[in-house]
């Protein structure tokens, strides 16, 4: 349960992050009624952001693709290749920070 769970729930955070982005075309009731169930999920970070670039969708997709790394190259001879794709991995999480600014408090967003 907790696999099916775990393989769902970028894809639920994507769905509510997205239809967060069309807050403009839900009538007042609507996007109040939306924002008391679902703020908790993205109260601190930007919305106006495209859907696949909401951070925690990101942050998702980054922390999946570690854990692939981990457990597919775990011998001894791919430790360089787990090396090389975490800093790189890294790299992309900080130039999406660099270039999107994902919070609202610009302190924050200041790397």
């Amino acid at each position: 349960m907790f696999f099916i769970s775990a393989l769902l729930m970028p894809f639920i955070v994507l769905w509510i992050l997205q239809k967060k982005s069309r807050a403009p075309f839900m009538t007042e009731a609507e996007e109040v009624t939306f924002d008391q169930n679902w703020d908790f999920l993205y109260g601190e970070f930007r919305t106006s952001n495209e859907g696949i670039f909401h951070y925690y969708f990101v942050y998702l997709i980054r922390r999946m693709l570690y854990v692939l790394i981990c457990f597919a190259l775990w011998e001894q001879q791919y430790v360089i290749i787990q090396i090389f794709a975490n800093i790189w991995l890294s790299l992309l999480f900080v130039v999406y920070l660099i270039r999107f600014h994902p919070f609202f408090d610009m302190a924050v967003n200041k790397l």
